[in-house]
């Protein structure tokens, strides 16, 4: 059983390190072998992939890199133009769970060349204005944490919301079943 519970915690794992850009192995995200990813652990690992030159800061250069890397943009472009429209800039930040977020830069600010569309940089621009809370150009551990925390990353996986992620939330996160 306790591989089965490994498996599934690793295939979970996987899955929500492509929702982050978090390329650790998905072993190191149990790193006290007890067969579950507290949210210490999974922030934690997170964390450590999107601060790639370990200075304790996400700077924008990184995290912009991290983003593209996501693929997110490409895949919110559905029109395919390497731009997104104020409808595409939208669902985005609703599948990101920003709408309505006061955080959230209204479209119009973002478009800073006033195109009527969004690169990705601007885009990324606005994303990491609002992780930079502080505005000194660098995303803190405590800063991602509470990023995180606001499009509820950690609470989705948790299904069961025991403040972990284990077999059963794999399961739930994996299938889209109640348990």
């Amino acid at each position: 059983m306790k591989k089965l519970k490994i498996n599934s915690l690793i295939v979970l794992a996987t899955a929500a390190a492509a929702i982050v850009g978090c390329s650790h192995p998905p072993t190191t995200w149990d790193p006290n072998a007890d067969g579950k990813v507290s949210k210490t652990e999974y922030y934690t690992a997170a964390y450590e992939t999107w601060d790639i030159d370990a200075d304790g800061y996400v700077d924008y250069p990184e995290f912009q890199q991290k983003f593209v890397d996501s693929k997110l943009f490409s895949k919110w472009d559905e029109n395919n133009t390497s731009l997104l429209e104020e409808g595409e800039y939208q669902n985005a930040l609703q599948e990101i769970r920003m709408t309505g977020s006061p955080i959230a830069k209204d479209f119009e600010t973002a478009d800073e060349n006033k195109s009527g569309a969004l690169d990705v940089d601007e885009f990324t621009k606005s994303l990491y204005s609002t992780w930079d809370m502080d505005g000194d150009g660098g995303v803190t551990a405590a800063e991602y944490e509470k990023s995180l925390d606001q499009f509820g990353i950690f609470a989705n996986l948790d299904s069961d919301h025991d403040g972990s992620i284990d077999e059963s939330d794999a399961k739930a996160s994996l299938w889209n079943k109640p348990q």
